[in-house]
Parts: C-alpha cells; structure tokens; sequence
C-alpha cells in the first residue's frame, strides 16, 4: 500500500575526511568544531580521520570523543597525504567527500551549506567553500602580499570568484567532490603534497585540474567557510621563501616544456640564465635594498630554483 505522503529519497551520503601527522591539538579543535556543525536533514554523514607517517596518539584521542557524527579512525603507514588520501577513498562507495585539513575549524553551517549544494547530483561537479585565517600572531604588513592564500584568507564574493591560482579552484583545506569523479581522475598524484617524492606541495590543484580536464565543473560555496591556523612559523620570511620554492616544483612539473626550448639535462636554459642574474642581484640587494625589495629578489630566485628542479623532476 503507497503511503500518502512519501518521503523524499535519501541523498548520497556526506564523507568527511580529516588528514593528519603529528598534530594532536589542533586535530582536536578541528573535530570540536565539526561535532558543533548542524546536521543535515536527509543525509548520512560520516567523519574519518586518517593519521598517517606514525601514530602520535589520534586513536586514544577519538576513543575519548562523543558527537552525533560516527568517527573512523583509520591509519596510513607511509608519511605521504595523497596515499593517505587514496587508500581511504578506496573503501568508500559514491559519497561526497568534504575534505578538510587538521588546522581548521569550521562554520556550524558548513555541513549544511554542502549538502544543499550537492543534493541533486552524483557526479561531473567539484565543490569549495572561503577560507578566513588565524593567526597566531600576525605578518609584517609588507609580506602579506607575498603569501599564499593558505596563510592570509581566500574569500571572494560569489561574483567575483574566478578559482585560487594556478589552476586551483578551491583551497585544499575546504573542497569537496564526489568519490567517483576522483576516482575516473586517477586519484591523487603521490608524487605530490607532504611526503610526495617530487618535493613539490600542490596534489589538491593537480586533482582539481584532472576533474576539470574529466569534464568536471567547479561550483563555489561561499558561505561554507573555515578559519584555516597560521603559527608565526608558517607565515615568516623563510616559510614563505621555502612555499614559494615548493610550488615553483609543483607549476614545472605540471607544465611540459614547450618545443624548440634549448635545455640542458632537461632544464630549459633560459632558467639557468635567469638563476645567475637573479642571484648577482640578491648579492647586490643586501647592501643596497630595504627588508621589502631584499625579500622580492631572494623570492625570485627561489621561484626560479623551484622551476629548475621541477624541470628536472619532470625530465
């Protein structure tokens, strides 16, 4: 006998998926504020955090944690996040899967503003929320400009969004696909992010450039937002020289050379030009130059060293 009033079917369940190495207490922020999350109407949600590279004490840490999301813990031998990533969505079937780092904390209505988004479809669509910071104590102002996104916020009005940079669309500590799209991706490239064998950071950009190459559209959820955790460590002169050096390897190893570029052991050498003129200028910039102008040639050059070791990771 059909019911008078049917209810609606239940949508493909909601994955969120927290990578983590070494970092207990800011882990635990991070699942205090997805336990204070509203929960969906009509939606499964799971949470499984994945340690990898060791155990640093995440199992106990879960044990003793009580919310109305079922935690998972799994563990990852190897010290590299897109294996990590890949072994964990191995077991999962179609889901949506949120991916957030262990350095956030999150909007209560996040988990709402995805599955609203992602209701009415199982595939060919890839997700992402704003990112707004907190610092632990803030940069100096000149070097704001010069940091990534990950260490000053990432936030844009729904007109204005037009994707990161580089070919990414969304951060990496907030975006969301379904299961099944990544996996027609081919999955996450462990040559790159923490513990890739390329040395290049970046495995989130080459994965939303895959979807998008597999017909993939990218859709922006501005209010789904988290508060992303800059230590003064990671927003200094010499984080930022190292990020900027990472991702150089990452653009290069992405990027073929284009044909008819002369190389020399499969670095173009126009870049081993620009090397040791951008290096004569940092020499000549420490007598000359403010704090400012110092730091824009060593970044240079940094990038330009990347680009080298990137074309040589490639070749």
């Amino acid at each position: 006998m059909a019911t008078l009033f049917p209810t609606a079917p239940r949508a493909l369940p909601l994955v969120v998926i927290i990578p983590t190495h070494n970092r207990l207490s800011l882990l635990e922020r991070t699942i205090d504020s997805v336990f204070a999350c509203t929960a969906p109407v009509n939606r499964d949600v799971r949470l499984i955090v994945i340690e990898n590279g060791g155990k640093f004490g995440v199992e106990v840490l879960l044990l003793r944690k009580r919310g109305w999301i079922p935690v998972e813990y799994h563990y990852f031998p190897s010290p590299n996040k897109s294996s990590a990533l890949n072994s964990c969505l191995d077991t999962l079937e179609n889901a949506v899967v949120l991916f957030l780092d262990d350095d956030v904390r999150v909007d209560p209505r996040i988990l709402i503003e995805y599955s609203n988004a992602t209701r009415d479809s199982s595939g060919g669509q890839f997700f992402g929320g704003g990112m707004l910071v907190d610092y632990e104590e803030p940069p100096p102002p000149w070097l704001l400009e010069h940091l990534p996104f990950s260490a000053k916020g990432w936030h844009p009005d729904s007109d204005a969004y037009s994707g990161v940079c580089g070919g990414l669309d969304f951060m990496g500590c907030n975006w969301a696909a379904f299961s099944s799209d990544i996996w027609k991706a081919g999955g996450f490239n462990p040559r790159l992010g923490p513990g890739g064998t390329s040395g290049g950071t970046g495995q989130e950009r080459a994965m939303q450039i895959a979807l998008r190459d597999g017909g993939c559209t990218p859709k922006y959820i501005r209010e789904a937002v988290v508060w992303h955790y800059v230590p003064k460590s990671r927003c200094s002169v010499g984080w930022t020289l190292r990020r900027s050096y990472r991702n150089a390897i990452s653009w290069a190893h992405e990027r073929p050379i284009p044909r008819g570029q002369r190389t020399y052991f499969g670095v173009p050498k126009r870049l081993i030009r620009r090397a040791i003129k951008e290096a004569l200028e940092v020499v000549r910039s420490w007598r000359r130059d403010d704090p400012a102008s110092r730091f824009r040639k060593m970044n240079s050059l940094f990038v330009t060293c990347g680009l080298i070791n990137g074309s040589r990771a490639r070749r």
